[in-house]
């Protein structure tokens, strides 16, 4: 028998699975975005586009209404750097929380 937790992790990858799989056939054209947040970092990831000028102003998310995924963007003047769009692990850890609930015996 599964723990919670076991479940909970074998959900979340499935999850991003499926959001990954839904995502390759989106062309994310509407998207939302987040309100400017602090600088924490560079988003670049593996793609090797880092854009040094693009950093140490602010970073907003943006959020496909299509398929969910979502993608990070730093802002520092006319100079941008972007992630590429994937999974928003907090988005996946909520839905997976609200899904699988701790069973409760009343006595």
């Amino acid at each position: 028998m599964k723990t919670l937790a076991q479940a909970r992790a074998e959900r979340a990858k499935q999850l991003t699975e499926e959001m990954i799989q839904v995502g390759r056939g989106c062309g994310h054209e509407k998207f939302c975005t987040s309100d400017p947040g602090p600088f924490l970092g560079s988003v670049a990831g593996r793609e090797g586009t880092e854009n040094r000028a693009a950093h140490g102003n602010v970073e907003v998310q943006d959020i496909c209404f299509r398929c969910g995924l979502s993608r990070r963007r730093l802002i520092n003047g006319r100079h941008e750097e972007v992630s590429a769009w994937e999974p928003d692990p907090a988005r996946v850890a909520k839905r997976v929380m609200r899904e699988i609930q701790p069973a409760w015996r009343w006595q």
